[in-house]
């Protein structure tokens, strides 16, 4: 049960949040989760909060903050001391562990145990999501990112498998770049990238090396076609200055530019497959640098195969392959997760279901990651003159009854929340006083709105979209829509048809869908908001905050552009101008011979799902 729509105490409790900042976290401050660093990292760049002072990033310095203290002072006296007194952890994420709440309903951590890795076997993983064109300047969905991420290394990468921490964007570690650096203006990012990765050994690169000029390639389409064009806009120039060093110059500081490096949605592919007009991607053919090698897919997309590289670059692929399974039904995942047919996966998505998983499989891995904002949303669009009046978007929040989705949808393990995240503004979940006037229920007052709007005959409009899932929430939703007088016409779509709708931005009045994921403040507090911006879905035009947006993009100062991101907070929930529909946490689970793969962060386009070629590696079957 939720006490006010919006608060997640019941989910993230006080005693969580005080052991998250004994790791470091901070109470989730904007320091720790907009930078995605730890408190006392002095790394310029792993940092975007910190001021622009040169700073080197490196595999050591890195994993420095995730190292267990020593025992006793004396195993620490010397290294050949260190090595046969300390006491070997039973657990991986130890420390992690201590972030349980005993009166959480489900663990937020679930125990990983240390023990020797075994080479060989098969993971088999469901998607919900159908699979479109696998091309990531087109693609944002888990699933057909998924696809693309078995096989695509990124620049940099985020921390995952045993430790994945709940509450708390992941730190960046090195990926393709092995060290990283920001100039102390600001201006300058120079990455140093690995100088023995390769592609995979299939045609058209056939092994060849890679080099900073793909990465070069691969930055300047997404920064000149698809959905991810705005995250370059202050983009002055991308070169090469050698074979493995690639440098950006930018018009302004940027502090969260590095952390779209590490996202699921920009791997690093060959310019091979983008060849003029021909567009393999698009077929399906998919070449990376990464620990899994394609190998087949079904002619109607729902099975993707992979092998290991054996030659990968980076480390050891203790798996044989890999097969992500596209089932959409719930009953069906679960049914075969039951069955063994699947070893990871969405096979519980409500608490009930987590529960009585518990009872028929109780040696199933489980762990609930609590939201950060509302993934799902309805986007009025603002440039249709029907919209116009603030009044009748306010008047349709008033008229959702949250609560009840809450507790019927979600059966109390949601909560409810725009789609900004509450971790970029502030140190603990909004309230009431942070939602503002439009987050509760009130019909009465939704009808008075209406009529002083000039609807007080009622409201009638078309909206678009494409997931079964949602359609409990909406019709709670359209309900609460039909009391007041408001009438909703449905426009439901296949799958393909509403990407090129909503992604394109063609809707005529509105659509409901997920929005376009990301991991830092710029994305949802720029990206999705300025005037003409890719990632701008519901299309509103707002001088002011314009002007906001881009001034916490180049704040370097934490304090200052907190200040900043709060004012567009309010002003964009006071205008309305997205309808959220529903703030669910993720419930991971996982086969009980699965070692060391964890999905799940608050931010859930982070790991969710679509990073498996960044954390397959080290991911073995206990079997």
């Amino acid at each position: 049960m939720v006490d006010f729509p919006g608060r997640t105490d019941n989910l993230l409790s006080r005693r969580a949040l005080l052991r998250g900042g004994a790791l470091g976290v901070a109470g989730l401050s904007v320091a720790a989760l907009v930078g995605c660093g730890d408190d006392d990292d002095d790394d310029a760049v792993a940092t975007a909060t910190q001021g622009p002072a040169a700073a080197t990033a490196t595999p050591a310095a890195t994993a420095a903050a995730t190292e267990a203290p020593a025992a006793t002072p004396a195993a620490t006296a010397t290294p050949a001391a260190a090595a046969t007194e300390a006491p070997r952890e039973e657990f991986l994420n130890a420390e992690l562990l201590k972030l349980n709440d005993p009166d959480a309903p489900l663990p937020y951590v679930a125990p990983e145990p240390n023990l020797t890795p075994k080479a060989g076997g098969v993971i088999r993983i469901t998607f919900p999501n159908p699979i479109g064109a696998n091309d990531p300047t087109k693609a944002s969905n888990g699933g057909t990112i998924g696809v693309l991420g078995a096989v695509m290394d990124r620049l940099l990468e985020f921390e995952g498998n045993a430790q994945l921490h709940p509450f708390k964007v992941p730190d960046r570690l090195p990926g393709l770049a092995q060290t990283w650096e920001i100039s102390p203006d600001g201006l300058t990012l120079t990455f140093n990238v690995a100088e023995n990765a390769k592609f995979h050994n299939v045609p058209p690169v056939n092994g060849r090396d890679f080099t900073a000029e793909d990465v070069r390639w691969a930055y300047n389409r997404y920064a000149t076609e698809g959905l991810h064009r705005s995250k370059f806009d202050n983009t002055a120039s991308m070169d090469t200055p050698d074979t493995h060093t690639f440098r950006m110059q930018l018009n302004a500081p940027q502090p969260d530019l590095s952390v779209n490096m590490g996202a699921r949605e920009m791997p690093i592919y060959p310019r091979e497959l983008v060849d003029g007009a021909q567009n393999l991607l698009e077929e399906h053919v998919l070449i990376g640098t990464g620990p899994m090698i394609s190998d087949s897919f079904t002619e109607d997309l729902t099975l993707f195969t992979y092998v290991k590289n054996a030659e990968y670059w980076k480390q050891d692929v203790l798996l044989d392959g890999m097969e992500l399974h596209v089932v959409r039904d719930g009953a069906a995942r679960l049914a075969g997760y039951r069955a063994g047919q699947y070893d990871a996966g969405g096979f519980a998505t409500i608490l009930p279901q987590a529960q009585a998983l518990l009872a028929s499989n109780p040696d199933t891995q489980l762990h609930y990651t609590p939201p950060a904002n509302s993934l799902w949303a309805m986007a009025p669009n603002i440039s249709n003159p029907k919209w116009d009046d603030a009044r009748l978007r306010q008047a349709m929040m008033l008229a959702i009854d949250h609560q009840k989705i809450v507790d019927t949808v979600h059966h109390g393990l949601s909560s409810v929340l725009p789609v900004m995240p509450w971790i970029h503004v502030f140190d603990d979940p909004p309230g009431e006083a942070e939602l503002g006037p439009w987050f509760k229920y009130d019909p009465e007052q939704a009808s008075q709105l209406l009529s002083a709007a000039g609807f007080a005959d009622g409201f009638e409009f078309a909206l678009s979209h494409a997931y079964d899932f949602i359609d409990p929430t909406l019709a709670i939703v359209y309900d609460g829509f039909r009391d007041v007088g408001i009438t909703v016409n449905i426009e439901k779509h296949d799958y393909a048809a509403f990407q090129a709708v909503y992604i394109g931005r063609e809707f005529e009045e509105s659509a409901a869908g997920y929005w376009v994921g990301g991991y830092d403040a710029d994305n949802f507090f720029k990206v999705h908001l300025a005037t003409g911006s890719s990632g701008n879905l519901g299309r509103v035009s707002d001088p002011q905050l314009d002007e906001w947006a881009v001034q916490q993009s180049h704040e370097l100062d934490p304090d200052a552009r907190r200040e900043i991101l709060r004012r567009i907070w309010d002003r964009y929930l006071d205008q309305a101008y997205r309808i959220p529909l529903t703030s669910e946490g993720t419930i991971s689970t996982y086969a009980p011979h699965v070692r060391n793969y964890r999905v799940g962060a608050p931010l859930v386009s982070i790991t969710v799902s679509g990073n498996e070629g960044t954390h397959i590696a080290p991911v073995w079957l206990d079997t």
